[in-house]
């Protein structure tokens, strides 16, 4: 930040529902916990064959690396890539797809928290391969 005063605490008064006492902290110069770029893409075709959809996707997404404020931390910069392959028979509207999810089976990290005794990581699941049946109405 480079201007940004915040309130710290305050007491409140369980009868007026006013605050009194509020005290503020200056977070100038305090690193945000946002990444520099974030950036998300798809790209997704609608394929007839002989009545039948077929809808191949691929998905992507690229987080920069961040800072974790509670870790006091930078969390890698990643990237993740999904594919799908989804088929429809004709006059339905059904949908059966196969997904894969972390195509690359990246370890990717998400979050980075420090508490007192503990210090906590959020990972992304690695590979996982699914099937998925949806209905459109």
């Amino acid at each position: 930040y480079d201007e940004f005063v915040s309130q710290s605490n305050a007491t409140l008064n369980p009868t007026t529902g006013t605050y009194s006492n509020i005290q503020y902290v200056d977070n100038a110069g305090q690193r945000l916990p946002l990444p520099d770029l974030d950036y998300k893409g798809r790209v997704a075709l609608h394929v007839p064959a002989g009545g039948w959809r077929i809808e191949p996707e691929v998905n992507w997404a690229y987080r920069a690396e961040r800072f974790s404020v509670s870790d006091a931390s930078r969390i890698p910069g990643y990237w993740l890539a999904n594919a799908n392959l989804g088929i429809s028979p004709p006059g339905t509207s059904l949908t059966i797809a196969a997904y894969v999810y972390n195509l690359f089976d990246e370890r990717i990290e998400e979050t980075r928290n420090r508490f007192i005794s503990a210090r906590t990581v959020g990972i992304h699941p690695p590979r996982t391969f699914g099937m998925r049946l949806s209905y459109n109405y």
